[in-house]
């Protein structure tokens, strides 16, 4: 890995959402569907109709989000670290929910809800009529080439750190989980479980330490534009 610095943004300061972790699932995906419906026309506004297919989106990201953060819970009690809605620093990328546990580093992004989704003939997933191997592909950038390389970049020598990609599919047909790169495909209520499939390797303590590294590196996305 490459050894020149990184420079970390600043925390950026969110209202409390004390006793309830998967609340923060979402907050800068709502945040921005609010500022496009703002920026509609004052009739619209006033009739509710004909929401911008860009809130309407944005909104369903968010309850993906969110859905995901309640199946992801479970393990903060099995020595994962689980963060929502982070953005990597001096990036405008958005990481939907970041683990830190025993086995490394996890990274999921969410894929809303599809109305249809299988496996083509040739074995590769599709969903409502779209390959979603490109979407995978972004999510294996984002997690090893962007994030794992950072924090490798941060931490002492004799770190040996793995980092695991996941899209997370929300679809109200039964799915079969698909393991292979590049990224894994799961459903949220299959997290835990695909999850703890992988081997640990990091001490509480190291865990901890890894943990203040990620926060530094993925703080909080801006629930504001810059």
């Amino acid at each position: 890995a490459s050894s020149v610095p990184y420079d970390v943004a600043p925390p950026l300061p969110r209202e409390s959402v004390a006793g309830k972790p998967w609340k923060e699932a979402g907050r800068s995906h709502l945040a921005a569907a609010a500022r496009v419906e703002a920026s509609s026309s004052t009739v619209v506004r006033f009739l509710g109709v004909n929401r911008s297919p860009q809130a309407r989106q944005l909104r369903e990201r968010a309850k993906s989000a969110r859905r995901t953060a309640r199946a992801l819970a479970p393990l903060a009690s099995q020595g994962w670290v689980v963060m929502h809605d982070r953005v990597v620093a001096g990036t405008s990328v958005v990481l939907d929910h970041v683990l830190v546990g025993p086995a490394g580093l996890v990274v999921v992004q969410d894929r809303p809800v599809a109305t249809s989704a299988a496996y083509n003939v040739q074995g590769w997933p599709w969903a409502d009529g779209v390959p979603l191997n490109p979407e995978r592909e972004q999510v294996r950038w984002a997690t090893l080439d962007l994030l794992l390389q950072r924090t490798v970049n941060q931490m002492g020598p004799g770190w040996h750190l793995y980092a695991y990609p996941f899209l997370a599919l929300h679809t109200r047909t039964t799915w079969a989980p698909d393991m292979r790169a590049p990224a894994c495909l799961v459903t949220p209520s299959q997290l835990p479980w695909a999850i703890g499939t992988f081997s640990a390797h990091l001490a509480p303590m190291h865990v901890t330490d890894l943990t203040m590294v990620v926060e530094d590196l993925c703080p909080p996305a801006p629930l504001t534009q810059p």
